[in-house]
């Protein structure tokens, strides 16, 4: 099966990704459940109608949006008695790819594993490549084939590249996976050797890959199901050594190949770029078909396998995704000079090689930011977005202690009563799909301390350049767990082998614990470790969530929502569902909206809402899945799908907007049966001669839904996605809100006909 977080192959009977480092029984980074519950429509025709409303004269009250946590529900379009709390409805969706040189769809994000481009283009190009240079490897089956090795200059060189390329199912699905061999994909590690390839590279320069891990290679100079390494010389890979069946992810491979890298091709400065799957903590780097593909190598292991090569470089470039980390740098710190990675997933198209190697005999930091500026030049011009930094090693020491200094400091205030804003603040930081890593910055500003600014400067002056199509991305993060507490067990084993100083340990211990106390017996006993700490079963309130009070308070012009400060203590999201009412029976759900407004009295306005999405003009039924909001700054980010046909088939068409980009602009679309609630393992870009159609969602009293399609077709070149004011002036529409807590249950006011958004103007 494929992991419904990142869209990695995974085992079927595996409790976690070991690419994204998801919980494949339970995880769900984002819920959309279009099918409510069957329950009684709440008819509020006692209600002022719209046209019955006039205008109140308050003054307005300014739009205010709401954090989201880590795992939403949305779209539960019942609308329950006040303060009832309901069952979650979940389904997994794969918004977020968490692969290396891996593949979108997105936070946020969204992208698909096996979405790296159709077999037929690569095998195109690498007939084209093999026509001009290719040898047939089929003539080497020995481990040093022609006793190339033996004839090797050894001359000491300005710089050699070592690139360890563990191909995985990012070069060879299966195709066993896919019905049609139409949508079979592979391939990517042979596009980055033909742009490898296609560089000029400079003289006195090496450039050596190890190309294993895979079953299959697109690429014909490279053997299926073995490891073997060539030289990069006149446009063309040359085999040096035959390694037969072997692996990549077990102790010692990493190491072996930079030995051999520095036996065969001495130079003055060495760089290398490790190339594969990546997720952070705890799915680590280089899942290998070839062997065990859940063995891979944590952060603590590659710094165990460059100590035990005993060579230092100048850079170590991640072309895989997560792998930006605070644990990965503090691994490298002494081993090399200079990081680059990604916090975000890399997209389908990778690094982009062929430019920057051919600046390999100058200095270091200067190509490293010309590949943080390639890779996002060139996912942006193909309409991706991504994130990229190059981070100096030798200042991870003050960024370490300000880490120390800051998380101190948070377990006191922790300790005094603040769990509550800690969780709230952690759930704001916006969501990177591994596994509860975040970026520091963001989290120094989010829950701010006497530390935060140190910790902040620290990590500024470290991030020598960054870029980041992400509102909540600034170039670093660390393991922060937050949410998946059923995989700290794993992730905490960097903090111990990485001889993390125990300020860390002891503070994550005792989030993690009171995230436990709070879930309950059953949770404790599956997943607290002996870290767990049972102290704090005392000051958790289990009866928290079940004393929320939300009165619906009626008005002449708008009723509104009042809550109890309890829920408003633990509050972590607030948004807006609104229905037009088009017959007695008959309701358009135009969706759900991160999106809420305060009157004067402090209560949420149901007023008809101000912006909506439009599609070419036309209003559309719109589920938000997730918002980030910097308060310091006022950046914001979203993240929802909209329902739709594509090619006849029923898809959930993703949007991301963001301050920057208000409007919003496609990210992908997954395969989604509006009828089961089930979304496909799955995420394609939009395509020019793509057919889209709208579909409307329409419910009666009782929740029977139906889907109807708009009659006209749209191309995928002609799409136009619009955030833009809208006007129910002439419509009757009601709604109510949903209130999420930090323990992840999900409240609904009652719902009453909505006035006028200009009732508060």
């Amino acid at each position: 099966m494929f992991c419904t977080n990142c869209g990695a192959k995974i085992d079927d009977k595996a409790k976690f990704c070991t690419s994204c480092g998801v919980k494949i029984e339970a995880f769900s980074p984002y819920t959309v459940s279009v099918k409510p519950e069957q329950a009684e429509l709440p008819k509020p025709e006692e209600l002022p109608r719209p046209e019955e409303l006039t205008q109140s004269g308050q003054e307005a009250a300014p739009l205010q949006i709401a954090g989201i946590s880590y795992e939403q529900t949305v779209a539960q379009h019942s609308a329950p008695q006040q303060g009832k709390k309901e069952p979650r409805k979940k389904t997994n969706i794969g918004l977020i790819i968490g692969l290396a040189v891996g593949i979108p769809v997105t936070l946020l994000i969204l992208l698909v594993a096996v979405s790296i481009g159709g077999i037929a283009k690569y095998l195109q190009k690498v007939k084209e490549f093999e026509d001009q240079y290719s040898n047939n490897y089929e003539e080497y089956e020995d481990a040093d084939p022609n006793g190339i090795l033996e004839s090797l200059d050894k001359t000491t060189a300005r710089r050699t590249l070592l690139i360890y390329m563990v191909g995985t199912d990012l070069e060879s699905p299966d195709p066993d996976e896919y019905e049609d061999e139409d949508e079979y994909y592979g391939g990517a590690a042979t596009e980055d050797i033909c742009e490898i390839c296609d560089a000029y590279l400079p003289d006195n320069v090496n450039v050596v890959i190890e190309c294993g891990g895979a079953n299959d290679w697109v690429h014909p100079d490279v053997p299926d199901g073995k490891v073997s390494r060539f030289m990069v010389e006149d446009h063309k890979i040359t085999m040096l050594q035959n390694l037969g069946k072997t692996t990549m992810n077990r102790p010692g491979d990493l190491a072996d190949f930079i030995s051999f890298g520095e036996e065969y091709f001495p130079a003055e400065n060495y760089t290398l770029v490790l190339w594969g799957h990546g997720g952070g903590i705890p799915a680590g780097f280089g899942n290998d078909q070839l062997g065990d593909y859940y063995e891979v190598l944590e952060d603590f292991e590659i710094r165990d396998e460059l100590e035990n090569a005993g060579v230092k470089f100048d850079a170590v470039i991640f072309d895989c995704c997560n792998m930006c980390t605070l644990e990965m740098a503090r691994a490298l710190d002494g081993y090399a000079d200079y990081m680059v990675g990604a916090e975000s997933y890399v997209n389908g198209i990778g690094i982009y090689y062929t430019e920057w190697l051919e600046s390999l005999n100058g200095d270091v930091r200067a190509f490293c930011e010309k590949i943080v500026k390639d890779y996002m030049n060139d996912s942006n011009n193909n309409g991706m977005v991504g994130s990229m930094s190059v981070i100096r090693l030798d200042m991870m020491d003050e960024v370490y202690q300000a880490y120390i200094d800051y998380l101190t400091e948070a377990k006191d205030l922790i300790d005094d009563g603040d769990y509550v804003s800690y969780f709230q603040a952690r759930g704001n930081c916006g969501y990177y799909e591994t596994n509860d890593s975040v970026d520091l910055i963001t989290l120094a500003t989010s829950y701010k301390n006497d530390y935060s600014t140190e910790l902040i400067n620290a990590v500024v002056n470290s991030v020598v350049y960054t870029e980041s199509d992400f509102s909540y991305g600034h170039g670093l993060m660390a393991y922060s767990p937050y949410e998946s507490y059923d995989l700290y067990e794993y992730g905490r084993e960097s903090f111990e082998r990485l001889n993390y100083d125990s300020a860390i340990t002891d503070f994550y211990d005792s989030v993690m614990s009171r995230r436990l106390a709070y879930l309950g017996e059953d949770d404790i006993e599956e997943y607290a470790g002996d870290w767990y700490i049972p102290d704090y079963e005392d000051e958790t309130d289990y009866s928290a969530s079940e004393s929320y009070e939300i009165d619906l308070v009626e008005g002449s012009d708008y009723h509104s929502v009042e809550i109890s400060d309890a829920l408003w203590d633990n509050i972590m999201s607030v948004s807006l569902s609104v229905f037009i009412e088009e017959s007695e029976d008959r309701y358009f759900d135009l969706g759900r909206d991160y999106t809420w407004m305060i009157d004067d009295n402090d209560r949420f306005a149901l007023v008809d809402p101000e912006k909506w999405f439009y599609v070419n003009g036309e209003k559309v039924t719109y589920y938000g899945t997730s918002f980030y909001e910097d308060y310091d700054t006022g950046e914001w980010s979203q993240m929802g799908m909209i329902p739709v046909l594509i090619n006849g088939e029923e898809c959930a068409l993703y949007i991301y907007n963001d301050n920057e980009n208000p409007d919003g602009e496609v990210w992908g679309y997954s395969h989604y049966n509006f009828d089961t609630d089930i979304e496909e393992d799955d995420f394609e870009y939009v395509e020019e001669d793509d057919e889209i159609q709208l579909v409307h969602f329409y419910c009666d009293a009782d929740f029977n839904y139906e889907y109807v399609p708009l009659n006209d077709v749209i191309m995928g070149s002609d799409l136009k996605i619009e955030y833009k004011e809208i006007n129910l002036d002439d419509y009757s529409t009601f709604g109510y809100y949903n209130f999420e807590d930090i323990f992840g249950d999900t409240y609904y006011s009652d719902s009453a006909y909505l006035g006028y958004a200009g009732v508060l103007d």
